[in-house]
């Protein structure tokens, strides 16, 4: 069993997968995919051990679809590695409540196991817009309201206060420096890991496109002119400045009108 367990968190759509895939690029660490629903009802220690496995062949990836879509792995798995760091991506999925609304397993493997916790924020016009965006492109996007991202957006912030209250170490990344400059964010990340990581950039963009947001990002701004706040109505814009503005503040995006 690894000694070391990482939580990857984030609102849907502020580039969790990204750090997932990141550091399972590592030779000695592997980030499970979004398999609390195939794990619930089971016991914590279960749990883990399940994780383990998941880890050991890559299944929780290679048996869907749409991460067999851009992963370039071989379709039997990944080859057995020793694993020194064990990671479980989960994306908030539970509006409000905080560590005590997580759901079972992980809630007590939460509180029980992990010590370190990767948190990724992203400006909230970017993450309804890449919602809106990916439930017109692909079939297994559950679709969601403004209301509902703008809830997982700030059960986002208040997990990361929960955590660091039981005494978790988090490091907060954002999408829009993680965009910019992935070059200063592997060192980051790094050093928070304690691992060297390799140059990476997703599997779920290609090059072409990473160029077009580049050159649209801000770091307090997000996609500011990027094609994809096409997505976006006026009523959107005035729902998330209604449900979200003091706290996009102090994190410091800018709600300022299209």
């Amino acid at each position: 069993m690894p000694q070391e367990f990482l939580f990857v968190t984030g609102a849907p759509r502020s580039g969790t997968t990204y750090i997932s895939d990141w550091l399972t690029q590592l030779d000695d660490a592997y980030c499970v995919h979004e398999v609390l629903t195939d794990l619930k009802g089971k016991p914590s220690e279960d749990a883990f051990a399940a994780l383990n496995a998941y880890a050991s062949s890559g299944a929780d990836r290679l048996d869907k679809v749409r991460q067999r879509e851009f992963l370039s792995w071989p379709s039997e798995g990944l080859e057995a590695r020793d694993l020194e760091l064990l990671a479980w991506k989960e994306p908030v999925a539970w509006a409000g409540g905080g560590l005590d609304a997580v759901p079972d397993p992980l809630g007590t493997l939460l509180r029980t196991r992990c010590n370190q916790a990767v948190v990724t924020v992203r400006h909230p016009f970017d993450v309804v817009a890449s919602g809106r965006r990916r439930e017109a492109a692909t079939s297994n996007w559950r679709p969601l309201s403004v209301e509902a991202h703008c809830a997982y957006w700030l059960s986002t912030l208040q997990l990361i206060r929960d955590l660091e209250l039981q005494g978790c170490d988090v490091l907060v990344l954002r999408w829009e420096g993680l965009l910019a400059d992935p070059s200063a964010h592997a060192v980051r990340l790094g050093k928070f890991v304690k691992r060297e990581l390799p140059a990476f950039e997703g599997y779920e963009r290609e090059p072409e496109e990473l160029v077009s947001m580049r050159a649209c990002v801000h770091p307090e701004g997000g996609l500011v002119g990027h094609a994809s706040r096409m997505y976006l109505t006026k009523s959107d814009t005035q729902e998330i400045h209604r449900l979200l503005q003091a706290e996009a503040t102090e994190l410091g995006y800018d709600l300022a009108d299209l």
